[in-house]
């Protein structure tokens, strides 16, 4: 993330908690998609999420789609 990308993720924070969001974050491991695991939390956990109309990261639409999909079971 770009210093700059703090704001996207973190704008509702005060300045210094996102200069803590900004010194703290990580990159996800290289081969994070590539790794096997046992089961799937996905299947078997309750899972919920908003839809924010004014999300500056994830458009609303297309988390909307991302319901259908998922209500679907496919």
């Amino acid at each position: 993330m770009l210093p700059q990308g703090v704001e996207t993720f973190a704008g509702d924070l005060p300045e210094q908690e996102q200069k803590v969001v900004w010194a703290t974050h990580v990159a996800p491991a290289a081969d994070l998609f590539n790794r096997k695991v046992a089961g799937t939390a996905w299947r078997s956990k309750p899972s919920w999420y908003i839809v924010a109309t004014n999300d500056r990261t994830i458009r609303p639409v297309f988390a909307l789609r991302t319901d259908s999909w998922w209500s679907t079971g496919t």
